[in-house]
């Protein structure tokens, strides 16, 4: 569960912001939201994380980065776009940002980068520093492989197939891949089973068990296991009554 935070949410679409606090809800979070930059300067001393439209008047995404990694580099960020350009993701990531959601993005996906973000144990300027000595090719490359891990994830995946993607050396991937998304591949892959799983469950249509075995798990007792070490509680009791 998590404890009381802070987030600064810089959105200037009235109904994104709205729906973003509705998702948040769940959580005991103190959520101020700014539809301009600037305004949000004489807070962010107490911002835990910050949620951060690419799109905002005055100043874009990767602007406002580039003044936070100056004056506030130990709040990590989340990036939200509806931009279609890869440069601008890699652009964030060689800023530190912690991850990114491209719009629409669903509750259960900005629940669970949340959650991890507001836990992160690595700042935003060793993120940052760090990537700054990654070649843009070997970004590119962890952002496509990330992108092929997400919309495969309701298969059995195995590392060897992203390699191919990524084109690197196992050793390397692993190296860099944690560097980029804070997680190793294998808790990658289970995270976003999970953020999957608790989907489905909360769309009903599913039994549990055909849910374990829709997401790659041939186990049931292996993927409740999962399921609750990672939430904290298990899917039977997660799943509405």
């Amino acid at each position: 569960m998590i404890k009381k935070k802070n987030v600064l949410l810089l959105e200037d679409t009235e109904e994104t912001a709205l729906y973003i606090k509705d998702v948040l809800k769940i959580y005991d979070l103190e959520i101020d939201h700014f539809e301009s930059p600037t305004e949000s300067f004489s807070v962010l001393d107490k911002a835990d994380l910050i949620i951060l439209d690419y799109n905002l008047p005055e100043m874009d995404g990767i602007e406002y980065l580039k003044f936070l990694n100056k004056n506030f580099p130990q709040i990590p960020v989340i990036m939200i776009t509806g931009h279609g350009s890869e440069s601008v993701c890699l652009h964030a990531f060689r800023l530190g940002v912690r991850d990114y959601l491209k719009k629409p993005f669903s509750p259960s996906e900005l629940r669970e980068i949340v959650n991890r973000c507001v836990q992160e144990s690595m700042s935003r300027t060793e993120r940052s520093k760090k990537l700054m000595d990654v070649s843009a090719n070997v970004l590119n490359k962890l952002y496509l492989s990330k992108n092929f891990i997400d919309s495969n994830i309701e298969k059995k995946l195995e590392l060897n197939d992203v390699l191919k993607i990524a084109c690197m050396s196992k050793p390397t991937f692993n190296k860099y891949f944690k560097l980029a998304f804070d997680s190793s591949f294998k808790d990658y892959c289970l995270r976003k089973k999970v953020e999957k799983a608790k989907y489905l469950l909360q769309e009903g249509s599913l039994s549990i068990s055909e849910i374990a075995y829709q997401l790659g798990f041939t186990d049931l007792s292996h993927f409740t296991k999962i399921f609750k070490k990672i939430t904290g509680i298990s899917p039977s009791a997660f799943a509405p009554k």
